[in-house]
């Protein structure tokens, strides 16, 4: 297993690449844009289309003075290698902004 730290970017990205892209419904594009703002039960998951990546976000965690990135947090585990991309912030108003704006160029290059 090995964890790797990577910035909002590379997340959305990643989220683009495993998710969005692969959406060919309007459900499907919901349930994305419902893991990435974790809801009310604050933690949500959903796997990739492949079956290959689950993307795991964890919202509005308990956290001292001292880690206040992990206030928010969000991984993409890739199952065949082990591998966990993480990213974490205190404040997640950029992260969902760049995921709404590649699910709506998403939405709207599939018409």
């Amino acid at each position: 297993m090995e964890t790797i730290y990577i910035s909002l970017d590379e997340m959305v990205n990643l989220i683009d690449k495993y998710y969005i892209t692969e959406a060919v419904s309007e459900e499907e594009y919901k349930a994305i844009w419902k893991t990435v703002t974790g809801g009310w039960t604050r933690v949500k998951n959903l796997w990739s289309k492949d079956g290959k990546y689950e993307m795991h976000v964890s919202r509005y965690n308990m956290v001292s003075i001292f880690n206040m990135k992990d206030y928010n947090w969000i991984w993409i585990h890739e199952i065949e290698t082990d591998k966990f991309f993480e990213y974490r912030a205190l404040f997640y108003g950029k992260f969902k902004k760049k995921v709404k704006e590649k699910i709506k160029a998403e939405k709207k290059s599939g018409v």
